[in-house]
């Protein structure tokens, strides 16, 4: 949906105590180290969604797609760099996920 970061990262905050970070220094460092991270949030223009560990395993879960795709970990950061690449807006979501 058409939805701004600043309501996403409130909603994360409050409901889940989740932050989101786009600081070019942490984004770059993630990408060349992405499984360091838990999950991250992508948008471009209207669209969003998320790329995510869980149980061990990375999912991108983008509505576009039929159903979730399992992401390897040698080929996430490939992945992240293509999207960057592509003009996606990379957030970092740190804070306790479920699993």
């Amino acid at each position: 949906g058409n939805f701004s970061v600043s309501v996403l990262s409130e909603a994360l905050a409050r409901a889940h105590g989740l932050e989101l970070h786009m600081e070019k220094d942490q984004v770059d460092a993630a990408v060349k180290n992405p499984t360091a991270e838990q999950a991250y949030l992508l948008n471009l223009e209207e669209h969003w969604f998320v790329i995510r560990k869980v149980h061990g395993l990375w999912w991108n879960l983008n509505s576009l797609q039929d159903e979730p795709l399992k992401v390897g970990e040698l080929y996430l950061g490939a992945m992240l760099a293509q999207l960057r690449q592509d003009g996606y807006i990379i957030f970092l979501v740190r804070g306790a996920l479920p699993p």
